[in-house]
Formats: C-alpha cells, structure tokens, sequence
C-alpha cells in the first residue's frame, strides 16, 4: 500500500509529501483546507494510525485468544486423564474379581489336585505375568494405556485359568460320583 503510494518507508519511519492548499472562506470566518491526490497517501497514514491506537486492544484480544485455546487444552487433559484414571479403576476392579474367581476355583480342588497341579500354577503364574507386561508394553506408548493393557490382559488369563481349574474341578466331581455309584 505504502508503495502504490509512493511512500517511502523504513523500519520505523514513513514519509511522503502531500500537496495541499489552504485558504480563508468568504466571509473569513473560517479556514478551508484541502489536499489534492493525497487518498492513497492518507489511507496509509490512517492504517498506521488506526493500528498504533488499536495495538494494546489486538495484543489484548490475542492474549485472550491464547489464554482461552490453552485453557481449552488442559480442560482436555484433565477429561483424558480422568477417563484414564476411570479405566485403570475399571481394570483393576476387573483383574480383581478373576483374581478372587481363580482363587475359589482353585480352592474349591481337592487337595490332591491342587498338589499335582501346585508346579503348573506356578509356571502358568510366570507366564500370565511375563506375556500380560509384553502385551501392555506393545498396545500404546502411553504408561498409563500400557497398565490398563497389561491389567486387562491378567484378567482375561486369569479367567481363562478359572475355566481350566474348573474343568479339573468338573472332573473330579464326575470322578466322585460314578466312585459313589459303584458303591
């Protein structure tokens, strides 16, 4: 704009020269001026002008702006956050109750049983543990999607060990009742 006007202009300096007359009305009262192709040039004076006086309110609005975006920003982190928290909750409460499932199931054994399947629990133990850290370690980057991963993994092995203990468990109480029925 400034060029079109044949403006000079530096890093802090515009300068042009404006044409002008000045005269006193008829009945000198008054005093009337007025420039001649001087539009352009004044365009550029008024934007510069009109932007040194608005300047605190643009730096105000973008601060806003930005405070608002930022604010925004961790309002979502703290949904995410908590939703997470929420999961970890829910996985936990998950991985819990097939824990006490596993351990009914594995109580509810005779004795015998449990003594021949005492070394197979343990190893399955190791397993459950070693394959459950693998695969929270590969669903995400994040630690806390990792935990809930590796959590819900021990929940679903450890329910499929219930079912495994209970089929031992179906065994022996089929086993006992066709022993009592030869009697």
């Amino acid at each position: 704009m400034a060029d079109a006007a044949d403006i000079e202009k530096g890093a802090d300096y515009l300068k042009g020269d404006l044409d002008y007359n000045v005269q006193p009305t008829d009945d000198g009262k008054k005093i009337y001026a007025e420039f001649e192709n001087a539009d352009d040039k004044l365009q550029v004076f008024g934007e510069v002008v009109a932007a040194s006086l608005l300047k605190s309110s643009i730096e105000t609005q973008v601060r806003n702006q930005q405070e608002q975006e930022e604010f925004a920003i961790k309002e979502q982190e703290a949904a995410i956050n908590m939703e997470k928290s929420a999961n970890l909750q829910q996985a936990s409460e998950a991985a819990k109750s097939a824990d006490q499932a596993l351990n009914v199931a594995w109580q509810s054994l005779a004795p015998d049983t449990r003594k021949q399947l005492l070394a197979q629990q343990r190893i399955w133990i190791k397993q459950k543990d070693a394959s459950c850290k693998v695969r929270g370690l590969q669903s995400s980057t994040d630690a806390s999607d990792q935990k809930i991963a590796e959590i819900l993994c021990k929940a679903e092995l450890s329910n499929q060990r219930t079912n495994q203990l209970q089929g031992y468990y179906r065994e022996e109480y089929s086993d006992a009742g066709a022993q009592a029925e030869s009697y």
